[in-house]
């Protein structure tokens, strides 16, 4: 329950800081939304703007499923560890070994990381990620414009890739220039 608590708090601030945003970032969103549909909450939360939650979902740096994340995801590589959302005590679960082996022996080769942009449009799920040297070292994940921080967007990227970083998106509907951020964004 705190998890949803903590989403709710962050909608509605979403909300309050979505209603003050320019007419170029909700259409902006409104694009990144129609490349993925935002789910309703169904934990007892008031329900919000899909704009509003989609922002605040990524300045959380929360992934979600189907979106973000799927079932080839390793749990480490969605930040699951990091969210404490991952028991090394308790019983046995589908995946555990793996999940133990990769906590104990190992690392994941990509992880969810933040990124940021100044652009008025976002680059579209899937949009791949080139470093300086041109090199494939990612993909786009999720992306919105948000009212407090501009271009926002989750990503799966190497993790030789440091935080700081200057990667490139590029589609037929336009480049970015990105920086690899930590999560949750800095408030």
């Amino acid at each position: 329950r705190p998890a949803a608590e903590q989403v709710r708090a962050g909608a509605v601030a979403g909300v309050i800081a979505a209603r003050a945003s320019a007419s170029a970032s909700a259409s902006a969103n409104a694009a990144a939304r129609a490349a993925h549909d935002v789910p309703t909450l169904r934990l007892g939360a008031d329900q919000v703007a899909g704009d509003a939650l989609l922002i605040a979902r990524i300045e959380a740096g929360r992934p979600e499923w189907g979106v973000d994340v799927d079932d080839s995801t390793l749990a480490q590589e969605a930040a699951l560890d990091t969210l404490e959302a991952i028991s090394f005590s308790k019983g046995c679960y589908t995946g555990q070994e793996t999940v133990a082996r990769v906590h104990f022996r190992g690392h994941v080769n990509r992880f969810i990381r933040g990124l940021r942009f100044d652009a008025p449009s976002v680059p579209a799920a899937g949009t791949e990620l080139r470093d300086a040297a041109g090199k494939a070292v990612g993909d786009v994940r999720s992306a919105a414009l948000s009212p407090r921080l501009g271009g926002v967007a989750l990503g799966m990227i190497r993790r030789e890739v440091e935080e700081g970083a200057a990667l490139v998106a590029e589609s037929d509907s336009g480049r970015w220039a990105l920086t690899v951020s930590a999560l949750p964004f800095p408030a």
